[in-house]
C-alpha cells in the first residue's frame, strides 16, 4: 500500500465496526473517507477470553474488484486512528496478504463429501448414455 493513508478503525451508524486503510478526500462539497480493503471487526467469547475477528466488510468476488469504499461523514458515528505499530494493523495487513492467494482458502472436494466428477466428463458419459448412434446400440429392444 502506498504512504498517503492512515488505519482507522469506524463505528458506522449501522452498528459495525470497521477497519481500514483510510485516504480523506475533502476535494468536493461533502468530505468522505475512501476505505480500502476495509473489515468488518466482530468480537467472539471463549470462556474467559474475548477474540477480534476480522471479515470482509462487503462480500463481493474477488474478480476485477477494486476493493476501495467511499463513506461519507453522515454515516460515521465515531472513529479512532490507529498507531503506528497496533496490533489491529498488523491482523489487518496479514489478513489483506493471505486474502490475496485465493487458494489458501479453498477445500479440495473428495469423493467422501461427494463429489463424482467434473462437469466435461459428467456430460461426456451423459452423451454417450443418451446420444448414442442406432448402429451402435447393444442390449435388448422390444416393440410393442
Amino acid at each position: 500500500m502506498t504512504e498517503d493513508h492512515s488505519y482507522f478503525v469506524f463505528k458506522l451508524v449501522s452498528g459495525e465496526e470497521v477497519v481500514a486503510a483510510t485516504r480523506i478526500d475533502d476535494t468536493g462539497v461533502e468530505p468522505a473517507f475512501f476505505l480500502i480493503k476495509p473489515l468488518k471487526v466482530e468480537l467472539t467469547h471463549k470462556g474467559s477470553n474475548t477474540l477480534v475477528r476480522l471479515l470482509p466488510w462487503i462480500t463481493i468476488p474477488d474478480e476485477e474488484t477494486d476493493d476501495t469504499y467511499r463513506v461519507g461523514f453522515d454515516k460515521i458515528i465515531t472513529m479512532t486512528e490507529l498507531e503506528v505499530g497496533h496490533d489491529m494493523i498488523d491482523a489487518y495487513n496479514h489478513y489483506n496478504i493471505s486474502r490475496q492467494d485465493k487458494k489458501s482458502h479453498k477445500v479440495k472436494i473428495s469423493e467422501k463429501m461427494g463429489y463424482k466428477g467434473d462437469v466435461e466428463k459428467t456430460r461426456d458419459r451423459l452423451e454417450k448414455i443418451f446420444c448414442s448412434d442406432t448402429d451402435t446400440l447393444t442390449g435388448i429392444t422390444t416393440t410393442v
